[in-house]
């Protein structure tokens, strides 16, 4: 067998169909030698062209977080908001062009790992909603405790 680079979309696929074949080779073995070298030619290439395939979106952010050590904090602020990234990160809305063109030029997140349809939840919808009704009567609660503090504190 002969061990060259990957350079094109051709000898990738090459290469993958390759390393099924070889995916059992005995450790020690020259097939298993092969399937090494193979191995770590195709991280370089998948690496060099920032290649990976995600089941949607989400994965793609999710992943590169974790690859570029980026907190949630990192992503509320590059999205606008912390309620905005939750929304995302649980699927409750879908990225817009805005949000995937800021990840594609903050993070380097390749533009087709992001415009993938995928499946808005429309439980984690109705949560959202839910938690956002009470985080609103919350504060009309809290606002007319203040207004009858008010009105107590002015009566004195």
């Amino acid at each position: 067998m002969r061990i060259r680079p990957i350079k094109t979309k051709d000898d990738f696929e090459t290469a993958l169909s390759l390393i099924d074949k070889l995916w059992n080779a005995e450790y020690g073995s020259s097939d298993y030698d092969y399937f090494e070298t193979l191995a770590i030619c195709i991280e370089s290439y998948e690496r060099e062209k920032n290649i990976r395939e995600f089941t949607d979106p989400i994965e793609a952010i999710r992943y590169y977080m974790q690859q570029k050590e980026k907190s949630f904090e990192d992503l509320s602020a590059l999205l606008g908001s912390s309620d905005i990234a939750f929304q995302v990160l649980y699927k409750e809305i879908p990225l817009t062009t805005t949000m995937i063109w800021e990840l594609c030029n903050s993070w380097s997140i390749p533009a087709e790992c992001l415009i993938k349809p995928y499946q808005i939840t429309p439980s984690a919808n109705k949560i959202t909603k839910e938690r956002n009704n009470e985080e609103s009567l919350c504060r009309a609660i809290s606002n007319s405790e203040t207004l009858g503090f008010a009105k107590t504190v002015g009566h004195s």
